[in-house]
């Protein structure tokens, strides 16, 4: 099957050079970067858990970064 979908693709490509083109994967300096505020994020939660607590103990990682959570907060990560 991979063999069917490769002969394909590059059928499809060599008639579409635009979308070949555009299907290319970016370099890595166009690639996302994470926020200050996840990477503090990981980085708590890796000292949590090097610390031997889980994803049951460690709570909500608002409250590692000394955020406030209010009610309506709360319900707005439950949906």
């Amino acid at each position: 099957m991979a063999a069917l979908s490769q002969r394909f693709a590059e059928r499809y490509f060599t008639a579409h050079p635009e979308l070949a083109a555009w299907s290319e994967p970016l370099p890595p300096e166009q690639w996302a970067k994470p926020s200050e505020r996840l990477t503090r994020c990981n980085q708590l939660l890796a000292e949590q858990y090097a610390e031997g607590r889980n994803i049951f103990t460690v709570g909500d990682v608002r409250e590692l970064l000394g955020e406030e959570i209010t009610p309506q907060g709360a319900q707005t990560l439950a949906h």
